[in-house]
């Protein structure tokens, strides 16, 4: 199936690689967006590792990937369009000593 006929809302079956960490809030809100413009077409996740998802992307498994900017040598062959950007944050025990007191 090619992505030309997904773009069009033909019926179809569209393969995403995500990293579940990193889309939690932007996957479900896509997702329900594009299946309500395109209700034809059956979205198929796959929770890939970054690897897998650029041999998947390379290999024609997938036909786009979520996952954090990899390195650019690994982007060889592939386009890469920033979404968003999360902060990140570490948690910690409160008596760990990386813990700040004022």
């Amino acid at each position: 199936m090619k992505l030309r006929y997904v773009s069009r809302g033909e019926k179809g079956e569209l393969h995403i690689g995500y990293a579940p960490s990193l889309t939690i809030k932007l996957l479900p809100q896509a997702l329900k967006s594009f299946q309500e413009a395109n209700p034809s077409v059956r979205v198929v996740l796959h929770d890939f590792s970054t690897e897998e998802m650029l041999n998947g992307l390379r290999e024609g498994e997938l036909q786009m990937a979520l996952l954090k900017h990899p390195p650019d040598k690994s982007l060889r062959g592939l386009t890469f369009e920033e979404l968003n950007r999360f902060a990140v944050r570490v948690a910690t025990n409160r008596t760990h000593r990386w813990v700040v007191t004022s």
